[in-house]
């Protein structure tokens, strides 16, 4: 199953033209571009980005994990089988989403890809690609693609498929089950059948301009411990470089030197890894650029959300991920409680 949409990078083909999208808040907007573009492939990508829809204009994009997915053309289901069982006996991999994207062709997504991910976000991709071969050194007498690039796509399940003309243009809606292995034995008519990402999403497109007032419900921490703090400053946006100028100045101003940064559906928070007074630390987070910067100043404390945000049962904003730094969470203990906050406006 494709999880953290909006952190992949999704590709139309609409014809000869490949269109990138921005990046998806929600599952909605995906159906939404998919309406309005009506493209003839539909991709995502394996490897789950920061910011995604720029990643054809970075030379080092912020990798945050990747799936593990085989790619098999013109293969048999004797050989899928193969893979799978290999694949439980080697990785103890329990559950398998196999599309079947033709007669003969098929996608095995094995889930995430257990990696240990450098702290340097530039090494991040050659870790995957190591970790990727060595996976596919170990599968012996397995046939598939050994796709260990990072940046590879993949077509969406239950999305239409049209082949290239010198195969006959046909559209194809992909399937997929969801296959429980138990002591290597598999057999794929006995998956469970999936419908999907698409298929899950609303076939309609709901009003933006609808109102409501409901309360949302987090785990947050606060940047208190004992008689000291660390500044936690959060920005709303996406553009995560021009944040990080503005932590890297202040870290020079007032000599600290290291932050932990962390990614939400809709913000950043860095946490600045030097504890302080509480007059210090208004100090530091008054000089910056983000928007809690006044919250010491008037309540003597500042919080970070440590978990999904859910309103009425749906995740309305995610867990933060950790980007850069070391994971100061667990590092400093720190302490949280459940707060819920009323949210009034217009529905998304």
């Amino acid at each position: 199953m494709i999880t953290d949409l909006n952190h992949r990078y999704f590709r139309f083909r609409i014809g000869d033209r490949w269109i990138t999208l921005p990046q998806l808040g929600t599952s909605s907007k995906l159906w939404f571009y998919i309406l309005k573009y009506k493209p003839h492939d539909v991709y995502f990508s394996e490897t789950r980005f920061l910011n995604p829809q720029n990643i054809d204009k970075q030379k080092c994009p912020v990798i945050l994990g990747s799936d593990f997915i085989i790619d098999c053309d013109r293969t048999t289901e004797d050989n899928v089988i193969n893979i799978i069982n290999k694949m439980w006996q080697l990785y103890k991999k329990k559950q398998i989403y196999i599309i079947n994207t033709s007669k003969d062709s098929w996608q095995i997504n094995f889930g995430k890809l257990d990696v240990e991910l450098p702290q340097d976000y530039k090494l991040r991709g050659d870790a995957i690609k190591k970790r990727k071969k060595k996976i596919f050194d170990s599968l012996d007498g397995c046939e598939f693609d050994h796709l260990t690039d990072w940046k590879r796509i993949y077509r969406l399940p239950e999305s239409p498929r049209y082949k290239d003309s010198k195969w006959g243009i046909v559209s194809y809606p992909s399937s997929g089950k969801l296959v429980s292995v138990m002591n290597g034995g598999v057999s794929i008519d006995e998956g469970t059948e999936q419908n999907g990402n698409l298929n899950s999403l609303p076939r309609q497109i709901t009003s933006r301009k609808t109102e409501c007032s409901v309360r949302s419900y987090a785990r947050y921490t606060t940047n208190k411990k004992g008689n000291e703090y660390f500044p936690i400053l959060k920005y709303v946006g996406r553009d995560y470089y021009k944040y990080k100028r503005d932590v890297e100045k202040l870290m020079g101003i007032y000599k600290i030197s290291s932050y932990s940064s962390y990614a939400t559906l809709y913000n950043f928070y860095f946490v600045l890894n030097k504890k302080m007074s509480l007059s210090r630390c208004n100090k530091v987070m008054k000089a910056s650029r983000a928007v809690n910067k006044f919250c010491m100043e008037k309540f003597e404390k500042t919080l970070m959300m440590v978990s999904d945000r859910v309103c009425d049962g749906v995740v309305v904003d995610s867990k933060p991920q950790h980007i850069e730094g070391e994971e100061v969470i667990d590092v400093f203990g720190l302490r949280s409680a459940v707060v819920g906050i009323k949210m009034t406006g217009e529905a998304k």
